[in-house]
């Protein structure tokens, strides 16, 4: 997915609202609603095929409310233009880590000389503390 188009869709069809912030500005936060909230409805969002739709809904499953719209806030700025940007770069974030898929670990053996090593340093742990037993009876 183009993170450029997604970016424009995100600005043009994603529901933003604003509302009385909790974060810094003084009185500005008193007065004026700059928090901003961005709603992306994971169904609409274009150029993903069923199967991304699906595995993004399912890794981000406690991010979303209402079946499958994405929740995203800001409120960090003191502007409402500066928090809006600022939510949408999380949004996009937000997307693009849910449809990361890990490539799959190949198993593998350990070396001979791991197996060694690791039977070493044992020997050498076990000598270590027998070394700190009790001193004999001498007389």
């Amino acid at each position: 997915m183009d993170r450029d188009a997604l970016r424009r869709w995100l600005e043009a069809s994603a529901e933003i609202t604003f509302s009385r912030s909790s974060g810094p500005g003084g009185q500005n936060v008193n007065k004026l609603n700059t928090k901003s909230q961005v709603r992306v409805p994971l169904h609409q969002i274009p150029g993903l095929s069923q199967e991304e739709r699906e595995w993004l809904v399912r890794k981000m499953a406690p991010r979303l409310s209402a079946g499958d719209v994405l929740l995203v806030q800001a409120q960090d700025e003191r502007s409402q233009s500066m928090n809006r940007a600022l939510a949408i770069e999380r949004a996009l974030a937000l997307i693009e880590r849910g449809l990361h898929r890990p490539r799959p670990r190949k198993a593998t053996r350990p070396s001979r000389a791991a197996k060694e090593r690791r039977l070493t340093s044992k020997r050498l742990a076990s000598r270590r503390k027998q070394e700190r037993g009790r001193v004999g009876d001498d007389g």
